[in-house]
């Protein structure tokens, strides 16, 4: 498996999800199963949630913010939500 190219599929899927879901409360679960989809990935190279967390958060920030409450005890995820980086720079990591 080449890990580059695992992770521009990752890239690309979070692209195509962040088009396709509204910055909306009821898009929670869509959200949560995509952040979950990655997370699972068996891939050789951790995949970029840092960068992906960072854009949704300024991208779809009702979505985002939803998404935080609704895993507040689910420790796990809870991390990964309160991760944060550079927007500009998570963009750039992402294109």
């Amino acid at each position: 498996m080449n890990p580059s190219k695992t992770n521009e599929n990752v890239k690309t899927d979070f692209w195509t999800f962040l088009k396709q879901v509204r910055d909306e409360i009821s898009e929670v679960e869509k959200g949560l199963q995509f952040i979950d989809e990655v997370m699972r990935r068996n891939d050789d190279t951790p995949p970029p949630i840092v960068e992906m967390v960072t854009v949704l958060k300024n991208e779809k920030p009702v979505l985002f913010q939803s998404m935080k409450q609704r895993i507040q005890f689910q420790t796990n995820l809870k991390m990964i939500f309160e991760l944060d980086m550079d927007y500009q720079t998570a963009r750039e990591r992402l294109l």
